[in-house]
C-alpha cells in the first residue's frame, strides 16, 4: 500500500503507524505539493490534516476528488466537534479520523479506503459546532470556506488569489461575500472565528493532529 502523508507526520502513535516498516510512505510538505504530485506516482491513499499552512486538507480533498481516478483522502485531525467531519464530507474526502482515537483505526481506515469503502468515525459534538453554525461558517461553500481559512492565516487578496489560483478580483469578491455571510467587519471578528475554528493554529501555533 502506497500512502502519501501531507505535512509533518502526526505525533506519537499515529505517526509511528504511518512510518511502520513495510508501508510505502511518501511524505509531502503541504497540499500544494500534493496537487503537483505526478499522476504516474500517485499513492493508493492520501492522509492530510484538516488545517494546514496554505491550502487546507479540505481543499486538497475537494480538488483531488474532482480528478478522474484520484486516490481517496483521509482527513486525520485533532480538531474537536462535528463541524470538521461535515466539512470533510462536503469537500469530497472519503475518510475522517480523530487522532484522539485508537491508532489501530488508522490501518483500518486506510485498508477500507483502498478497497473503495468510505471510513467515517463520528466525533462528539462540541460547543464550537453551535457557535460556528450561528456565525454562518457551517453554510459556507467549500471555496468560501477555503478563502476564510486563508484570510484567518493573514492572507490578503493577492495571497488568497495565488493560493486558490483565482484572480485578485475574485479574491476580493470572496472577501466581500465572507464579510456579508459571517460578518467579518472588524478585526475582532477574525480573531473570534480563529479561536472557534482552531485557536492554536490561527494564533501561530501549529496544532498538528
Amino acid at each position: 500500500m502506497r500512502v502519501a502523508c501531507v505535512g509533518p507526520l502526526p505525533p506519537g502513535a499515529f505517526g509511528e503507524r504511518l512510518a511502520a516498516t513495510g508501508r510505502d510512505l511518501v511524505r509531502l510538505e503541504g497540499a500544494e505539493d500534493a496537487l503537483r504530485h505526478p499522476a504516474d506516482h500517485a499513492p493508493d491513499a492520501w492522509v492530510a490534516p484538516a488545517l494546514s499552512r496554505g491550502l487546507s486538507g479540505f481543499e486538497l480533498a475537494r480538488r483531488l476528488s474532482a480528478r478522474d481516478g484520484a486516490a481517496p483522502v483521509l482527513i486525520l485531525t485533532g480538531l474537536d466537534g462535528v463541524w470538521p467531519l461535515a466539512r470533510a464530507i462536503r469537500a469530497g474526502a472519503r475518510g475522517y479520523l480523530q487522532a484522539s482515537g485508537s491508532p489501530a483505526l488508522l490501518d483500518e481506515a486506510l485498508v477500507s479506503l483502498v478497497a473503495g469503502r468510505p471510513f467515517w468515525k463520528t466525533p462528539e459534538r462540541s460547543p464550537e459546532d453551535a457557535q460556528l453554525r450561528e456565525a454562518g461558517v457551517e453554510e459556507l461553500s467549500p471555496r468560501l470556506f477555503e478563502a476564510l481559512h486563508l484570510v484567518l492565516q493573514g492572507a490578503d487578496d493577492a495571497g488568497v488569489a495565488q493560493a486558490m489560483t483565482i484572480s485578485p478580483r475574485s479574491a476580493a469578491a470572496y472577501r466581500r461575500e465572507l464579510a456579508r455571510l459571517v460578518r467579518l467587519s472588524v478585526p475582532g471578528d477574525l480573531e473570534r472565528l480563529g479561536r472557534l475554528m482552531c485557536e492554536r493554529f490561527y494564533l501561530g501555533e501549529d496544532p498538528g493532529v
